[in-house]
Order: C-alpha cells, then structure tokens, then sequence
C-alpha cells in the first residue's frame, strides 16, 4: 500500500502543469509577423518585439485624401522612434493638420478619426494644448455615449474598442484616469467582460456577443493605459491575458475567436495582441517635438582680399553671424570680451590693427550700437567689412529678384519683382521658368548694366527654398561661383537655369530671391 500511494503522488504531480493555459510564445507570434510585414501594426508589434530590421517602406509614401489613413502609419514610424513629419515622401503630421475642419478632424461624422487622430498628433510629439487635439478631445468627449462608451460614430451605440480607444486618447491627452468621463468609460469595459475573461466587440449586439481576440486586445491597451493589472479583471478565474494566450496558434498568429482559424486580418489580430501581451498601450512612443527653426539672415563678410563667406545663416545677433558662418565656410575668429562689450578683432588673417578693424552693417547702414546688441529681424541683410575706421558701405549697391515657384505634378513656374536701380539695372522683370517636371530644366535670361561711375564685381546670394538655393545655375556654375566683372557702362547678359532633380519629390508654391551684390 505504500507503495502504490507514492505512485499516485508522483502521478498527480506531474499533472498539475497541464491545466489547459497556454503560455505566449513571442518568438514564434515574431516570426509569424516578420513574414506579414508590410503593415503598420505589424510594424508596431515588431518594435515591441524589439526587431532590429523591421520593413519600412510601406510608410513612405501614404497619400490619401482620408484623415484616418494617416493615423496607424504615424503611430508606426513613431513607434520607431521616427518623426513623420521627416520619413515619409511628405509631412504627415501637417497633412494630418489639413483635416482639421469645424473643430474636428475629418469626417464630421466620425469619431475612430479623432480618437486615433490625436493618439497619432501626441506620439509625434504635438503637445495636448495644440489647438487641433483640443479640439478633437472637446470633440470625443462631447460625443460620449450615456452608457459610458464611444461609437464609431457619432450617432454609434458603444462598442469595446473605441471606448478602450477613446480612454487611451484621453489619459494621452492629459486627462486624469479619475475623471468621470474615464470612469464612465471604465465601468461600461467592466461590464462588458465575458465568462471566457474575454470581451466581445459589441456586449449588446443582436448579432452576438461572443469575445474576440482583438477586442479583448484593445481593452487591455486601456488598462495597460490606466496602470491597472489586468488580473484584477477577472470572471470565473479568467482574465483578458489568459483569453488572448489561449487564441494563439502553433503557427504563431492568434486567431480572431477560437478555431476560427487564419484569414487576412490576422496580422492586424496578432500584432493587437502581441501589444496587449507585452504590457503596452498607445501611443507606443512619444517622440519629442522638433526644435523650432530659427530664421536665416543673408550676409557677407569681406575682408582685405575679398569675399571670405556669403549666403544665410542664424542670428540672433549681429556678432553671432560670424560665429555662426565660421562653421559654414570654415574659418576662425577672435572675439575679444572688452569693456564695451564683445569686440570682432579678427577673422582669418585680417586682424584689427591702428586704424584698421572690423566694421559691420545692416541693409548698408551703420548702426549706432555694438553688434552683440544688434537684434536682426526678418530681411536684414549683414555686411562685415575690413578696412579703415570710418568706411561707410557704399548705399545702395545691391538688388534683389524675388522668385516663387509652384511645383505640382511636376509643373515649375518662376516669377520676379522689378528690381530698383542701384549702381546698375537690370533689364528683366521676371523669370518664367515654365513648366517642368522632375528631371527636366529649362533657362532663362536677364541682363545686367552698370550705370555708375566706377568698375563693378557682381556677384549673388540665393535665399529661400532649397529648390533655388540647390539647384539654380548661373552661367552654368551653381549660383554662389557666379562672379562677373563689368566696367563704367558696360553690359552683359547672365543665363539662369533652374533644374528639378529627378528624385525630386516636393510640391506646393517654394519661395526664394537672388540678390545681385555689387563691389
């Protein structure tokens, strides 16, 4: 009798792990995702995963006149710590602006474009008090069931995902999880829990009511959202994570309901689960914002032996100029801390000496203070000079043509301001550069005529998009080596070409100007 009890003992033991609970198998749901990956939930999943070579090329080139279809690509390429406004063939973050219409975004009647638009502006770093996501968080919340939930619609009954959706953008946008519209929210998910720990798609539909694997998912990405353990939530002994492991196959993917087997959602099913299992919630990753542009000033800094650097730089200041430019055309400076204030003595071999120094002006005028002091605004142009105390820049020895351009389907069109007469003319009034698609360019000409009493050096600055700055040719060298010599009344006639690139992929109006310096 002994023996036969420690038989049974031994035998009991080893049947306790077979109660029937299958485990999650990551590598296997990662190897069944990496064969369906062009898909940005699947792309999501992958980064959970923490796949080191996840496809991307499905989210480079979205174009669509659907707000929603931006949302899932921009929580992708952000889950990929990515900034849609660069990845993609355009700005998806202002392209998904574009749809805010009537203090929503898209469609009117819509709230899945909300709820996941928000979710989509938040991850890419947009901060909750941009006017769009209050708008559409005012909008979700003014559209709220009495049950608690959110519709599909704004005139849905409630479902299980767009509550779980709505809570998740919510809490994102800053709302605390103890606000009564969570709550609300929060009590109609517990209610709608089934016996299987599961939770169906509509707990009041006609239809059925039986638990699936994506529903089931999304609620647990609220609670995930919410901090709250999912075991918490339970019904018989059943939570929503054993639920979700119990739909997945030996091949990897979890079917939408048990031994429904695999159809062609099931990457989308797998990769709401793989993110539910893996303790997430949306968005996955919040990138943080660009850092805001700071504005270009035009300048030029001569020194004994001519131009050392010309183009555009940032400000603030008159003497951040050179500092900033140094690192543009590669040259040193010395500036030296004096009672004054900071003092430019040198730039490259040009060091102040007697009567010679630095002198600085701003749209050829002398300013009164030093040019640590000098706030630049918009359109200032700076000269730096070397040369003998007292130079004053000649007045009014440069031009400008401003030039805009449309590219839409390849088409290019130029335009440009009369100029004024300054020391010399020139003889056009615009730039037509036609029609042009990528890869094409075509030429134009202008004339220049010197009508002072002294021999000019032309040269040019471009300004403006990289369109221009880029690409646009002058006598068949790139704008910044035109140089070109004219005596007292002479003449001569520059070609301007202007070449779209062949993998050029812009569009929209592009601005820029030409200035024509004369020394």
């Amino acid at each position: 009798m002994k023996k036969l009890t420690i038989i049974l003992v031994i035998f009991s033991l080893f049947l306790v792990p077979y109660s029937g609970f299958a485990l999650y198998d990551e590598n296997n749901a990662k190897l069944y995702l990496q064969n369906n990956s062009s898909n940005p939930w699947v792309t999501m999943a992958l980064s959970v995963l923490n796949d080191n070579n996840i496809p991307t090329e499905h989210l480079k080139n979205i174009s669509s006149e659907s707000a929603i279809d931006y949302a899932a690509p921009m929580l992708a390429i952000t889950s990929l710590q990515e900034d849609p406004r660069t990845f993609g063939s355009e700005d998806y973050v202002a392209k998904f602006k574009s749809f805010h219409n009537q203090n929503q975004i898209g469609d009117v009647n819509s709230l899945n474009d909300d709820i996941f638009g928000v979710l989509a502006l938040i991850s890419s770093g947009i901060s909750a008090d941009d006017d769009v996501v209050a708008d559409s968080k005012n909008f979700i919340l003014q559209n709220q069931n009495e049950d608690g939930g959110w519709g599909f619609s704004t005139t849905a009954s409630s479902d299980t995902n767009m509550t779980a959706a709505g809570i998740m953008t919510l809490i994102s946008a800053g709302t605390s999880s103890s606000n009564q519209s969570i709550t609300d929210a929060v009590n109609y998910l517990s209610n709608a829990q089934n016996e299987d720990g599961g939770f169906p798609y509509d707990p009041n539909s006609s239809f059925g009511t039986a638990s699936d694997t994506a529903s089931t998912a999304w609620v647990v990405w609220a609670l995930n959202a919410m901090s709250v353990d999912t075991s918490s939530w339970n019904q018989s002994g059943n939570t929503a994570i054993s639920y979700l492991e119990k739909n997945q196959t030996q091949n990897g993917y979890f079917e939408y309901m048990k031994d429904s087997g695999e159809d062609a959602f099931s990457p989308n099913t797998s990769s709401y689960a793989v993110i539910a299992l893996s303790g997430n919630t949306l968005p996955l990753n919040i990138i943080s914002p660009p850092s805001p542009s700071l504005p270009l000033y035009s300048f030029r800094i001569e020194g004994s032996s001519g131009t050392i650097c010309s183009g555009e730089t940032e400000g603030p200041t008159a003497i951040d100029i050179v500092k900033n430019a140094s690192t543009d055309c590669d040259f040193t400076y010395n500036i030296d801390d004096t009672a004054y204030g900071p003092y430019l003595n040198q730039i490259g071999e040009d060091r102040a000496e007697g009567l010679l120094g630095w002198m600085y002006a701003v749209n050829n005028q002398l300013p009164s203070v030093g040019a640590a002091d000098y706030d630049l605004i918009e359109d200032d142009f700076v000269l730096w000079h070397f040369g003998e105390f007292g130079w004053e820049p000649t007045k009014n020895n440069t031009s400008q043509i401003d030039m805009t351009v449309t590219i839409t389907d390849g088409e290019v069109q130029g335009t440009s301001t009369s100029p004024s007469t300054i020391g010399f003319t020139l003889d056009s009034t615009s730039l037509d550069f036609g029609q042009l698609s990528p890869g094409e360019s075509k030429s134009q000409n202008f004339g220049i005529t010197n009508t002072g009493n002294t021999d000019i050096n032309i040269e040019t600055i471009v300004v403006g998009d990289d369109v221009f700055k880029e690409n646009l040719k002058l006598e068949g060298s790139l704008w910044s080596q035109f140089k070109q010599a004219l005596g007292v009344n002479q003449n001569t006639t520059v070609n301007a070409n202007l070449t779209i690139p062949q993998n050029y992929t812009g569009s929209g109006q592009k601005q820029g100007a030409v200035t024509i310096w004369a020394q």
